[in-house]
């Protein structure tokens, strides 16, 4: 019986261990991935204005997808940002 009790308490011992190390990790990754995120934001804004310039330049949705590789949903996500409505917020008095 003892010897099944000190199996267990070795076994949550590494468990809990294990557990420490993933959300160490898991804590690195998130704070790298927000970095890395804020770091990018002024080339993505870039991306988003060159798309959009495209697409008033007359070139297809198709076509700018096709020059820049970029997938077709994430062009209609750049285009739709420009085009977004107002707020109700932001709307003028009635």
């Amino acid at each position: 019986m003892a010897r099944r009790d000190a199996e267990r308490i070795a076994r949550e011992e590494a468990v809990q261990a294990a557990l420490a190390e993933f959300f160490q990790a898991q804590g690195q990754v998130e704070r790298i991935h927000a970095d890395a995120e804020q770091a990018a934001a002024p080339f993505d804004a870039a991306m988003r204005e060159a798309v959009r310039a495209l697409d008033q330049l007359g070139e297809t949705r198709t076509g700018i997808a096709e020059l820049t590789g970029v997938p077709l949903t994430r062009l209609r996500e750049y285009l739709a940002e420009n085009a977004a409505p107002c707020s109700p917020d932001q709307a003028a008095p009635a």
